[in-house]
């Protein structure tokens, strides 16, 4: 069970677990771990995202941003955990052509989702917390896999550029 101060860590952990493997299996991939700004209490500007990873795949060269949740519910993930400036700096990073990943574990099911990045640029005020339980879910393991090779298009206005 994690505490506020923990909570997120051990989701990372697995992640992080997976992404090490990929990276010792295959020499067109790499990532890194993103500083945490306020788990360095405040010491340095917050960064987006929690890993950042490197893919060449069938001639591209393709980049994404990682952010991981882990939250005490079965489907939703409130607002408080992934806050407007994060979001922010997310979408920011996916006008310069980031692909945003967003993974999900949800403490009380014990179940991952993969959960478009786009979702959460809609907080709708008569609510407090996104409801993710049309999203399917996943051992981490597969997700993430399945994600750093699927060759996605972007269905939604970026905007000007």
């Amino acid at each position: 069970m994690s505490t506020v101060g923990t909570r997120g860590k051990w989701a990372e952990a697995k992640v992080k677990d997976v992404l090490l493997k990929l990276e010792t299996s295959d020499a067109k991939f790499t990532f890194n771990r993103v500083q945490d700004a306020h788990a360095a209490g405040g010491r340095f500007v917050a960064q987006a995202g929690d890993f950042q990873a490197f893919r060449f795949l069938n001639g591209v060269r393709r980049n994404f941003l990682i952010e991981i949740k882990e939250v005490a519910h079965d489907f939703r993930l409130s607002y408080n955990n992934f806050t407007g400036d994060k979001v922010a700096r997310m979408w920011k990073r996916s006008l310069a052509g980031s692909e945003c990943l967003v993974f999900v574990y949800h403490t009380t099911s014990k179940v991952w989702r993969e959960v478009p990045f786009e979702v959460f640029l809609s907080r709708p005020i008569t609510a407090g917390s996104w409801d993710l339980s049309t999203y399917p879910t996943g051992n981490i393991s597969n997700l993430l896999q399945e994600s750093l090779s699927a060759s996605k298009e972007y269905t939604f206005d970026r905007g000007p550029i």
